[in-house]
């Protein structure tokens, strides 16, 4: 979650409504990045090994 750090991770993983202990109200869509790096996860493994053995040559 590139930008993102510690207590701001889960909230913009997920779905927020209604509102927090601080009275604050909140209706946010969730970014999902969690979810998208997960399901492409061999292709970004097979994209970083690739340009790892370029860099050797």
């Amino acid at each position: 979650m590139a930008g993102l750090s510690g207590h701001l991770r889960a909230p913009a993983e997920l779905w927020i409504f209604g509102a927090d202990k601080l009275g604050r109200v909140f209706n946010q869509q969730g970014s999902y990045f969690l979810e998208y790096a997960i399901e492409k996860w061999p292709q970004i493994v097979a994209q970083a090994a690739k340009e790892m053995e370029a860099g050797k040559k």
